[in-house]
């Protein structure tokens, strides 16, 4: 975990950034499939050492090898709900092409609206 990092924004309207993690090797629902946690600011414990398995929400990557996690971002408030949204990237997500001649996959992004 932690291949990427990255402030949130304020997905839960307390006023304080939140915390998003993209760990693309997570093997939940299959081999590198991925899987990103989501740690609200308020539920992070002073001196910053926590353990994923306390994350507030967590997305997980749709088949083996998506690497969904690769990439994870604050999407601003798309939605004009006056919460931050979330992105995140699974570069080797196959659904949309995949050129054999080059093995390369078309790849994800995944538009995640607050509240999650």
């Amino acid at each position: 975990s932690g291949t990427s990092v990255a402030s949130a924004g304020d997905v839960d309207g307390d006023g304080l950034s939140d915390l998003l993690i993209g760990a693309p090797s997570n093997d939940d629902v299959g081999s590198s499939a991925g899987k990103s946690y989501l740690f609200l600011a308020s539920s992070i414990a002073s001196g910053g050492t926590f353990s994923l398995s306390a994350a507030d929400a967590s997305f997980v990557g749709e088949a083996s090898s998506d690497n969904s996690g690769s990439s994870v971002a604050s999407a601003g408030d798309v939605d004009g709900d006056g919460l931050s949204d979330l992105l995140i990237g699974a570069y080797r997500n196959s659904d949309g092409a995949y050129d054999p001649s080059t093995s390369t996959n078309a790849g994800k992004a995944y538009l995640i609206l607050s509240p999650y």
